[in-house]
C-alpha cells in the first residue's frame, strides 16, 4: 500500500467483499488493515494470526472456512469454486435490493442484504404449480419476490393430498411476505399446501443448512435475521387471533339472536365509545394477507 496507496478512494468501492489479511505479512504490514476497516465499509476485515502475505496458502484450511461462512456456505462444498457469472450477479443485486421491501430484510444494510441474496434459489412458479405440499417435512424459507402465493388446508387434517379446489382457502400471500419458516425452523412437516396464485409466482429460497451457516458467521446479521422472521411470524399469529375472536363473537352473536336478544357483538361497556358508537371492527394492518 506504500507504492499504492489506496487511501481516500477504498469509500468509492460499494460492493461488499471479504479481505483476509495475515498478522504477520511483512509486504503490506497488519496497521494497514486499519486503513481497510476504516475507509472501506463494505469491506469484512478477517485477520489471520498465524498467516503472513498469502493466507490461501500457509493457513488453507482456515481460509476455506473463512470464505465458505462469508458466502454462507457448508465447508465442504463444491459451490466454493463455481465461478458467478454476469447475469447471476444481477439477479443477486436485485433479489438484494428486493430484500429491504420484505419481511426478512428490515434494518438490513445493502452488504448484509446482498449475502442473504446470494444464498437464495430463485424458482419460478407457473399459475396453479405447487410450490410445498402439506404433511410433508421441509427445510426452506420462502420469500415471495413476485406474483402471489395461495394457502390451502384440509380443514380436518385428514387427507393429505387433496386438490385446491377440495380444500379450504386459507390466505393469499404477497410479494415480500414469507411463508415455510415454522417448517425451516423446526423440521417438521408444512401445516398446509403452497400454490403460485393465477399469474405465477417467483420465489427466492432460502435452505435451513445456509441460514445456519450465515447466523453462525455472522451474528449480527444472523441476529436481525432471525428477529425480522420471528416478527413476521408474531404478526402472523396475531391476525389468526384477530380471526378467532371474531368468530366467537359472531357464534355468540348467533346465540343471543336465537335467544331473541337483539345484539349483533358481544361489546364490554367499558369500550363502548361516547355517543353510544361501539368500536369499529377493523383487521389488524401489521400482517394483512
Amino acid at each position: 500500500m506504500r507504492e499504492n496507496d489506496l487511501r481516500g478512494r477504498l469509500a468509492n468501492i460499494q460492493t461488499p467483499a471479504l479481505v483476509l489479511w495475515g498478522a504477520e505479512d511483512n509486504t503490506v504490514p497488519l496497521r494497514d488493515a486499519g486503513v481497510v476497516a476504516d475507509e472501506w465499509p463494505q469491506a469484512d476485515l478477517r485477520i489471520f494470526p498465524k498467516a503472513g502475505h498469502w493466507p490461501q496458502f500457509e493457513t488453507p484450511e482456515a481460509t476455506r472456512r473463512q470464505v465458505a461462512a462469508y458466502l454462507g456456505l457448508p465447508r465442504s462444498s463444491a459451490e466454493l469454486y463455481a465461478p458467478v457469472d454476469d447475469e447471476e450477479l444481477v439477479q443477486i443485486e436485485q433479489a438484494a435490493n428486493f430484500l429491504a421491501h420484505s419481511d426478512v430484510g428490515n434494518d438490513l444494510n445493502l452488504a448484509q442484504r446482498m449475502r442473504i441474496a446470494a444464498q437464495c434459489q430463485h424458482r419460478v412458479f407457473k399459475p396453479g404449480e405447487v410450490i410445498a405440499e402439506a404433511a410433508v417435512k421441509g427445510d426452506e424459507l420462502f420469500i415471495i419476490q413476485e406474483g402471489t402465493v395461495e394457502v390451502y388446508k384440509d380443514p380436518d387434517g385428514l387427507e393429505p393430498g387433496l386438490s385446491s379446489h377440495q380444500q379450504q382457502h386459507m390466505a393469499t400471500l404477497r410479494s415480500g411476505q414469507i411463508t415455510g419458516e415454522l417448517a425451516m425452523l423446526d423440521q417438521g412437516e408444512r401445516s398446509a399446501d403452497l400454490v403460485a396464485g393465477r399469474d405465477g409466482a417467483t420465489v427466492l429460497v432460502l435452505e435451513r443448512e445456509r441460514l445456519l451457516t450465515l447466523c453462525e458467521d455472522d451474528a449480527v446479521l444472523g441476529t436481525r435475521l432471525l428477529w425480522n422472521i420471528a416478527q413476521a411470524m408474531s404478526g402472523r399469529v396475531r391476525y389468526i387471533l384477530w380471526q378467532l375472536n371474531r368468530a366467537e363473537q359472531r357464534r355468540l352473536a348467533v346465540q343471543r339472536q336465537q335467544a331473541g336478544v337483539d345484539e349483533t357483538l358481544v361489546v364490554p361497556a367499558s369500550k363502548v365509545r361516547e355517543g353510544g358508537k361501539r368500536p369499529s371492527r377493523q383487521q389488524p394492518s401489521q400482517y394483512p394477507l
